[in-house]
């Protein structure tokens, strides 16, 4: 009995590797067809090791959305990222397990993260990862829109801020959405992303190495593009 019990799981777990390999193949292929340079709005996409989450540059958010970021608005970029409200904001050294197998195991309030930085997206990540994409002015105002829209407002209808952020000038904002396993930080991006018409299936993308994975490939084929050197120039100017 307990031997059929094993085979079954591992049966279960080969499917569900091949399914998910399956799936990032088949999500890179499509991205790979994209236009490389549809548009001049650049979004970065930031890699903490266990969290992803987005940047974009306070010039090109929308003036209808720029009230949902004022308490930012004198930075020249904003990232800003989802996650469950108390694991995401445990201060002190190391990861909370406890408060991670929480926030898998059982629906939680969630938070908005956002943080402010005046250098170069550049300098801003030297010590980690982040990608690229460029969008339509349409792509990115969905994407604006999608990130707006998990925004929790009190009975006035003004934004909720919570607590000071983690790091620079940030803040933790009150969001609407619960947090639980599948529905993590990283396919929140996932989501977002496929908000501005990426080619993705976010639920594939529970751990950012999956997602990294296809926006690596992407990437590769960017960098050679004479428009984007010249957009990644004038970033860093």
């Amino acid at each position: 009995m307990l031997k059929k019990i094993l085979l079954t799981a591992l049966a279960a777990f080969l499917l569900f590797v091949i399914l998910v390999s399956l799936t990032i193949a088949i999500d890179s292929r499509r991205l790979q067809k994209r236009n490389v340079f549809p548009g001049e709005k650049a979004i970065h996409i930031f890699n903490y090791g266990w969290h992803t989450g987005l940047v974009v540059a306070v010039q090109d958010i929308p003036e209808d959305y720029l009230p949902y970021f004022a308490m930012l608005k004198e930075h020249r970029f904003i990232e800003i990222s989802w996650g469950d409200e108390r694991f995401y904001q445990a201060r002190g050294p190391g990861i909370n397990w406890l408060l991670a197998v929480r926030a898998l195991l059982w629906p939680t309030n969630s938070v908005l993260h956002l943080v402010g930085f005046k250098v170069p997206v550049d300098h801003f990540y030297r010590w980690s990862k982040y990608y690229t994409i460029y969008l339509t002015d349409d792509e990115f105002e969905d994407l604006i829109e999608y990130i707006c829209s998990y925004f929790e407002t009190d009975q006035n209808h003004k934004f909720i801020i919570i607590d000071r952020g983690l790091y620079g000038d940030s803040w933790f904002m009150k969001s609407k959405g619960t947090y639980i396993f599948p529905n993590t930080c990283n396919v929140w991006t996932a989501r977002a992303l496929k908000a501005a018409h990426l080619p993705l299936t976010p639920v594939i993308y529970q751990y950012p190495s999956f997602l990294v994975r296809v926006l690596e490939n992407f990437s590769r084929k960017q960098k050679n593009h004479k428009n984007i050197r010249l957009a990644i120039i004038a970033q860093r100017e």
